[in-house]
């Protein structure tokens, strides 16, 4: 983890920091880094019915989870709620 002071953080200068603590600014943390970092993934698209099944069968609830990718060996699925990426085998 970097620290960065009032000066350094670009969010802070903008005024859209949201975590700045008192001198210094935590990136992992503030939601102005992180929509950054997520234009990196791709857009999560619905799952179709055999995906779906497919879940279902990993125990997994698939009203919670939108595709990323698939491939021949796995799905990338994105959680709605928590936000994270997990990659379930086939």
């Amino acid at each position: 983890m970097s620290t960065m002071t009032k000066t350094d953080c670009f969010a802070y200068r903008e005024n859209k920091c949201s975590i700045l603590k008192e001198r210094y600014c935590d990136r992992e943390k503030c939601n102005f880094y992180r929509k950054a970092e997520a234009k990196d993934l791709k857009q999560p698209k619905k799952l179709t019915r055999a995906q779906k099944i497919f879940l279902s069968s990993k125990k997994l609830k698939p009203d919670c989870w939108m595709l990323v990718e698939e491939t021949s060996e796995a799905l990338i699925i994105y959680s709605k709620k928590t936000k994270k990426v997990k990659e379930v085998k086939k």
